[in-house]
């Protein structure tokens, strides 16, 4: 089979084409007859920033001829346009490069990022040069510069001021989750991601990087792409992303575009959130004051102050573990959660300060393996629940939780303390500390 080489024409929307399959001029080596019902499929092979792979399959012979343009031109029959081009080409050279092939992928290349084209397909008759069948046209997109960091204004997102209450993932737990609005005209999916304007400001501009929120979105893909059910994170279209309450503050929430492929494609919505203070209720304020912790076994007893933190969600406490090896301990604030459907207080495995020379302490909780106990450093882990036992709520108990570990099974945390990580060591910040169950009673309402 003869090749023609390079097209002597082209029009100003095609820079370079690279053929693949059988190029070659009118001769007379032609089917026995034209089969006029052949029909044409087009497929998209691979798609990038400035070249375009598109499969070309017919129903017709081996030998049957075709020719096909590109053009950006998205409103023009595509009959009427490959017969003005393939005429101009006639007129031109005295020739037209046609193609044979029933299975077979063309090239595309030179093309523009983030440009709308169309490929057109039709059978043609080497002999007498008449185009014949029906014509194929396939419309594709070629992608946008992932390097370049742009706002998609087709997107937008907004919190709704309803929260509203479901399981939490992986656990039987019921929970507040906020719900966050996401609109779309385009087709791009996306992921969500809500910051703290605290975390936000923290992050630093990288050295090879403009902005920080290439820094931000790249670490928040790692993180996700990681988990096996990735795909599930991914939006498309108008949705309601649902992520678990969040304290009263000021929070910068992304929807952050993903292709196909779900790699980061450049595109994202900024929103700036406010979320206020709710009102807190009478169940919360119950529990604001001094408490007297008291032991089973006799142990001396501990003053403890919870003090409101975010009404309805939080408290700061202090006093715990007063036999510590470290006053600061001693006095560092330990977070506890409300949960305003019950009215309970749960202990929370948490990260209380972290020094400047990477040493943190934790409060986490033990249980027992072997003859042992083994402490779970593992964060946002219910330890124990505290209820109030008296209508005027004066009274309470705290009992331990459990959870369920890979390889271990189902476990109940004995107790739970303070704990100090080094850079090469940790170590328990406590004393001897009782065995859950505790009890509370209240000794003063709140200093202000």
């Amino acid at each position: 089979m003869k090749s023609t080489g390079a097209l002597k024409f082209m029009f100003v929307t095609i820079a370079a084409i690279i053929l693949s399959g059988c190029q070659e001029k009118f001769t007379t080596e032609v089917p026995s007859g034209l089969n006029e019902k052949i029909e044409f499929i087009l497929k998209e092979d691979a798609i990038y920033l400035q070249t375009a792979s598109i499969r070309v399959k017919h129903n017709g012979s081996e030998d049957t001829q075709w020719v096909y343009m590109q053009t950006e031109d998205l409103t023009t029959d595509a009959d009427q346009l490959i017969s003005d081009r393939v005429k101009v080409e006639s007129e031109l050279t005295d020739q037209v490069v046609s193609h044979k092939g029933m299975n077979i992928s063309i090239n595309l290349k030179n093309l523009k990022a983030k440009q709308t084209y169309r490929l057109i397909v039709k059978a043609i008759d080497p002999k007498t040069g008449k185009l014949y069948g029906k014509v194929a046209d396939f419309v594709f997109k070629t992608r946008r510069d992932p390097d370049v960091w742009e706002e998609n204004a087709n997107w937008s997102v907004s919190r709704k001021n309803e929260r509203t209450q479901g399981i939490a993932e992986g656990s039987s737990e019921v929970i507040e989750f906020e719900n966050f609005e996401c609109v779309s005209s385009y087709e791009e999916s996306y992921m969500v991601l809500t910051l703290s304007k605290d975390d936000y400001n923290n992050y630093k501009k990288d050295e090879h990087h403009q902005d920080k929120i290439r820094t931000i979105f790249e670490d928040y893909h790692a993180d996700m792409s990681s988990l096996d059910n990735f795909e599930e994170y991914i939006l498309k279209g108008n949705a309601v992303w649902k992520e678990q309450r969040l304290r009263s503050g000021d929070y910068v929430t992304y929807m952050i575009g993903v292709d196909k492929d779900g790699e980061l494609s450049g595109l994202y919505k900024k929103a700036d959130i406010s979320i206020a203070q709710e009102a807190p209720t009478e169940g919360y304020n119950k529990w604001l004051g001094w408490w007297e912790i008291s032991f089973s076994n006799g142990s001396a007893p501990w003053n403890v102050y919870i003090d409101d933190l975010d009404a309805n969600m939080w408290y700061l406490s202090i006093g715990w573990e007063p036999e510590a090896i470290s006053e600061q301990v001693y006095n560092m604030g330990l977070k506890l959660y409300f949960d305003k459907s019950t009215d309970k207080i749960y202990f929370i495995s948490q990260e209380v300060a972290t020094a400047a020379d990477g040493t943190c302490i934790n409060y986490y909780g033990t249980f027992p393996y072997g003859t042992y106990q083994t402490v779970l450093d593992i964060h946002n882990i219910r330890l124990a629940e505290a209820k109030l036992t008296d209508l005027s709520g004066t009274q309470a108990k705290i009992s331990a939780l459990g959870t369920t570990l890979a390889g271990v099974g189902d476990v109940t945390f004995t107790y739970s303390l303070f704990y100090i990580s080094h850079s090469s060591s940790s170590i328990a910040a406590s004393g001897s500390i009782p065995p859950y169950p505790w009890t509370m009673k209240k000794i003063a309402t709140p200093t202000k």
